[in-house]
């Protein structure tokens, strides 16, 4: 019987794989297109890893548009980020004053507008952080409003919000803040070995070090929702470690390993539930993490940050409850039209 051939794409004209291509990027950026506008709400399917990150990336605009179709939950999301931001603009007012006047020369080239840039960055982004220390439990409001408006699982709040010094927030806060450090300096034994490279080595130290942070960034991303440290399987150790694992147990190569492997799972243990639901949903947790990173300038940092942890929920339901489906936002009501005689 003869061998059935397989069809292949390259063995496609030219034209018509260029028309093929420019079909699929126009689908791709429609769907794009759909969920910046908030026109599609549904989650992709688990092998369009494209459209998965475009829907992460989404996720928190999906969350503030339900928010703001709501009268009362606009009116509070409004009234906490209005004062909040208010308070920010006159720390950047004192030190871009400080800084125009610290320097006796006058000197105005470019590397002195860039550091006063820099100093009125810092010193507001150190406002933001006392902002948030003081007034978060503002924010886990609005996050359990988002939640209860969106249909996702969150737990209430216990108490009405103040504003306060939570000791043990910060402390909390300062040690996973150590604990980011440690695991992106896990990264470092691992790169120095492509730093060996010629030629080449700096610049595949430089994309290894970057992707690893990138993938902390998306783990915490989704972390922020409390689905993601009660993953519905037993954690099991991250992609990495099982990695490393395997190479352990090679002759030779394996032995700095054998010293490694201990040291990394000391220090992820208190994070597999995190890793493993980022495995979950890779995808939308770097969407996540990608908007993150991007609305990290202070300011719009408040904006986001109580619609993240809703954002989070969802993008883990949609991997572990195929089909389920953010709500769009209610339409506006309609006013009553009036007959004339």
């Amino acid at each position: 019987m003869p061998r059935r051939l397989r069809y292949h794409p390259s063995a496609m004209p030219l034209g018509d794989r260029t028309r093929e291509l420019w079909s699929r990027a126009r689908e791709e950026a429609l769907y794009a297109k759909g969920h910046v506008l908030g026109l599609e709400h549904r989650p992709p399917p688990a092998e369009a890893p494209l459209r998965r990150f475009v829907y992460g990336a989404a996720l928190p605009f999906h969350v503030l548009r339900r928010v703001l179709a709501v009268p009362e939950a606009r009116q509070a999301y409004m009234r906490v980020m209005t004062w909040q931001l208010l308070t920010m603009i006159p720390v950047g007012f004192v030190v871009a004053w400080i800084s125009l006047n610290a320097d006796d020369d006058d000197h105005h080239g470019f590397a002195h507008a860039l550091a006063i840039g820099s100093a009125i960055f810092s010193a507001l982004s150190i406002a933001e952080w006392i902002i948030v220390a003081l007034s978060r439990e503002y924010h886990d409001h609005l996050s359990y409003a988002a939640a209860a408006l969106t249909g996702a699982p969150h737990a209430p709040p216990n108490t009405p919000p103040r504003v306060h010094l939570d000791v043990g927030w910060l402390w909390t806060k300062g040690k996973r803040k150590v604990r980011s450090l440690l695991l992106v300096a896990l990264a470092v034994p691992v790169c120095f070995l492509l730093d060996l490279v010629p030629g080449a080595g700096h610049w595949l130290y430089a994309v290894g070090i970057g992707l690893w942070t990138f993938y902390w960034l998306s783990v915490f991303a989704l972390a922020n929702s409390d689905l993601a440290w009660h993953a519905p399987l037993a954690p099991q150790e991250p992609f990495f470690l099982r990695a490393t694992t395997r190479v352990s147990r090679l002759p030779v190569v394996g032995a700095p390993f054998l010293l490694y492997n201990p040291i990394a799972r000391r220090v992820t243990v208190s994070v597999h539930h995190a890793c493993q639901s980022f495995e979950e949903a890779p995808w939308e947790g770097a969407g996540l993490a990608f908007v993150r990173t991007i609305f990290g300038i202070p300011g719009l940092y408040l904006l986001t940050r109580p619609l993240m942890p809703v954002a989070a929920t969802h993008a883990l339901l949609s991997r572990r409850s195929p089909g389920a489906t953010l709500p769009p936002p209610p339409p506006p009501p309609q006013q009553p039209t009036q007959l004339t005689s």
